[in-house]
């Protein structure tokens, strides 16, 4: 999948230009999609905020970020994809995405994701988003995961949220299972993180030249074979809970890549219960029960 980062100032050469038609200019190898789309999720920001695929620039505006390919997928509505509605305003939704749901389509679940089941419950969230793949999702969740999520249901909604994204306002809590007993009942893992891809498999390791990651963690229940912790994160890299325990010799309980788990008999217990963010003046706060498989222990 290719990339390729932007950072410019807006001379007189471009104001007046929409947004989207200035990138195909500078970056003729990327599709009018890519670009469209990348801008669309937030990836590319002009004077560090959001904005939509016409915006149209002025002289002396910043344009950085990251523009990259995202296939030639065909979005659809599909309503068995199985998700709950928690909370709904005419802004935003609360979602409790099962474990086993990818939040995006790809090659491989091109007609499976939280997306799709989306597109299928709000049909308005195409247009609103412009056709985007990610429509107005603000943070991601592993597929093999559960838990909440906020979803944007228009972009000034979209805009506000990836907002208080980026100055670390939203807020997750995290119930995780992980393998063997871990020796301190509080504690935190500054471990850099860097991503690498391997044909199709993208996984994530630490590396001292990575990218800072920071993951905090409080015991509350201990049996013969794992831990429970609640976690949180103060960055939001790709798999990071994940690698982290991993690295400290406690892989997720269920982790297929990075753990012992290898059969598929166990899912990945890793569930987002708590999440906070602020919107329209207000802080919004939600809990998830644990899902049946966290309240199973083997004494």
């Amino acid at each position: 999948m290719g990339t390729h980062a932007v950072k410019k100032m807006i001379g007189t050469d471009g104001a007046g230009k929409r947004l989207d038609k200035w990138l195909k200019i500078i970056l003729p190898a990327f599709t009018r999609h890519d670009i469209k789309e990348s801008i669309a999720v937030g990836l590319v920001l002009v004077n560090g905020r959001t904005v939509a695929p016409f915006a149209v620039l002025k002289s002396g505006d910043a344009v950085s970020g990251v523009v990259r390919t995202f296939g030639t997928l065909t979005l659809r509505g599909n309503p068995a994809v199985p998700f709950s509605v928690v909370h709904e305003t005419k802004d935003f939704l609360v979602v409790d995405k099962p474990a086993g749901v990818a939040v995006t389509p790809d090659a491989k679940n091109q007609r499976t994701s939280l997306v799709n089941g989306l597109l299928s419950r709000y049909p308005q969230m195409r247009r609103e988003f412009l056709g985007a793949a990610y429509l107005g999702v603000v943070q991601r969740l592993d597929k093999p995961a559960s838990g909440l999520m906020v979803v944007a249901k228009t972009m000034p909604a979209f805009r506000t949220l990836m907002a208080a994204m980026r100055e670390g306002k939203i807020f997750k809590q995290y119930r995780v299972r992980v393998e063997g007993n871990i020796e301190l009942d509080n504690g935190t893992i500054t471990v850099p993180l860097a991503r690498q891809r391997k044909g199709k498999l993208l996984k994530v390791t630490p590396r001292r030249d990575g990218k800072p990651a920071t993951t905090h963690y409080r015991v509350v229940a201990r049996s013969n074979d794992f831990t429970d912790v609640d976690v949180r994160t103060e960055s939001g890299r790709t798999h990071q809970i994940r690698v982290h325990f991993a690295d400290i010799g406690h892989p997720v309980v269920g982790d297929r890549l990075y753990g012992k788990q290898r059969d598929g008999s166990s899912r990945l217990m890793l569930h987002a219960s708590e999440l906070t963010f602020p919107f329209g003046g207000k802080l919004h706060h939600f809990t998830l029960p644990l899902p049946e498989e966290f309240k199973k222990t083997n004494g």
